[in-house]
């Protein structure tokens, strides 16, 4: 287990279960699971570590694909339908795929 923390803010979305790499010169290099985020000592704790990153490293993360569909997200969407057509055209369906993303 390590403890990295960083200056400044950490991203809203970085969630417990995603997994941490940090950049290290062209590719992203592993460094583990996120355990637990402290936002008020901008601090990841961080599991099952592979490697750890070097002073001043830019840190990326990824979410879980299994759970983080392609559906869309969020708590609305709005959507624009037009018929380039000069003659009428019957709409018989619109069809959806949306996921809860937050309560």
């Amino acid at each position: 287990m390590i403890i990295i923390t960083i200056s400044g803010q950490l991203n809203s979305s970085l969630g417990i279960g995603d997994v941490l790499y940090y950049q290290d010169n062209a590719d992203p290099v592993l460094v583990g699971t996120v355990y637990s985020i402290s936002h008020t000592s901008s601090s990841i704790t961080v599991v099952d570590e592979v490697s750890s990153p070097t002073d001043g490293s830019f840190l990326l993360f990824a979410k879980d694909s299994k759970v983080n569909t392609s559906d869309v997200k969020g708590y609305y969407a709005k959507i624009t339908m037009s018929n380039g057509d000069t003659e009428k055209a019957n709409l018989f369906a619109v069809n959806a795929g949306v996921s809860e993303s937050s309560k």
